[in-house]
Parts: C-alpha cells; sequence; structure tokens
C-alpha cells in the first residue's frame, strides 16, 4: 500500500536508432542542423531522384492514357530526335530526374527534415518552369505536346516524391 510508483520519461540519449533531436514534438530543437557529407547528400538525392522519375513518368503515362497515348508513345517522347523508341527515352528521362535529385540531396542535406518535404514540391514546380519555358523549346521536344497542366502535375509528384524520401534519412 505504501508503494512508490514513479513514470520515468527517457532521456534524449535513449533515442532509438535513426531518430534524432529534430523527431522530438517539443520543438526545443528547431535550430539543429543535420551533418549528412555532401557525397552521402548527393548519393541519397541521386536514389531519390530515379524513384521520384519514375513516380512522375507514373503520372505522365495515365496521363497519356486519358488523352489516348500508350505508355510507349509516352516514354518514347522523353527520347532525343536522333534515337527512337521507349527504351531511350526511358532512360534518358531517369537519368535526367537522377541528376536533379542528385543536385537536389547535395543543396538540402544540412537542412530541418521538416522543410525538405516542402521544398521538394517548390523544386517540381521550379523544373516544371524551366522546363516548358528553356530546355524543352531549345530541344525542340516532343514532349512540349503533353498538356501544360499535366507536365505540371507531374513535376509535382517528382518534387513530392523526392522530398518525402530525401526528409526520411
Amino acid at each position: 500500500m505504501g508503494e512508490n510508483h514513479t513514470v520515468s520519461r527517457p532521456a534524449e540519449t535513449d533515442l532509438p536508432a535513426g531518430a534524432d533531436r529534430e523527431d522530438d514534438m517539443s520543438g526545443s530543437s528547431q535550430a539543429m542542423e543535420r551533418n549528412i557529407s555532401l557525397g552521402d547528400g548527393s548519393v541519397d538525392g541521386l536514389l531519390a531522384g530515379f524513384a521520384a522519375g519514375l513516380a512522375m513518368l507514373g503520372v505522365l503515362i495515365i496521363e497519356g492514357w486519358l488523352g489516348d497515348l500508350t505508355a510507349a508513345q509516352v516514354t518514347a517522347s522523353f527520347a532525343p530526335p536522333m534515337t527512337s523508341g521507349p527504351p531511350a527515352g526511358f532512360l534518358l528521362h531517369l537519368a535526367t530526374a537522377g541528376i536533379y535529385g542528385l543536385i537536389f540531396g547535395a543543396l538540402t542535406r544540412t537542412l530541418q527534415r521538416r522543410r525538405i518535404l516542402g521544398l521538394g514540391v517548390v523544386y517540381g514546380l521550379i523544373l516544371w518552369l524551366l522546363a516548358r519555358t528553356i530546355l524543352l523549346p531549345l530541344a525542340d521536344s516532343p514532349l512540349l505536346a503533353l498538356p501544360a497542366a499535366g507536365f505540371l502535375l507531374a513535376h509535382l509528384a517528382y518534387g513530392l516524391v523526392l522530398g518525402f524520401i530525401l526528409a526520411r534519412r
């Protein structure tokens, strides 16, 4: 009857593996920076860029189906004029997505996790603007035939997936 029951709180050093103070709901560590090397951030970004590129391609393929294009036609539209076919378009798209992911991963490697997701969406928007207004017209790319709104949605999906994956590192 005279027993004394106390509840102990885990110390900050008792965080599970992979967790950091930033995950603490108290908000006491909002200024904490992460220490991810440039090489690790770049590789993380490259791999996340590949995954985000696949998500983006999935959105474009669905949009293509809605507009009577096959998956092969959508994928082939990424290929340069001197080559043809979906394999070249697929590989070029993934390479481009990986490079843009690498850049984003390197730039965001020290940012707080909670900021990376939103920045990923903004990054997707910036890439869409850059592609739609400068890169695709210069290359006279068949991607210009895709509706601007659908192309925007695909880039936002790219940024969302990229930010989501990199926020979890």
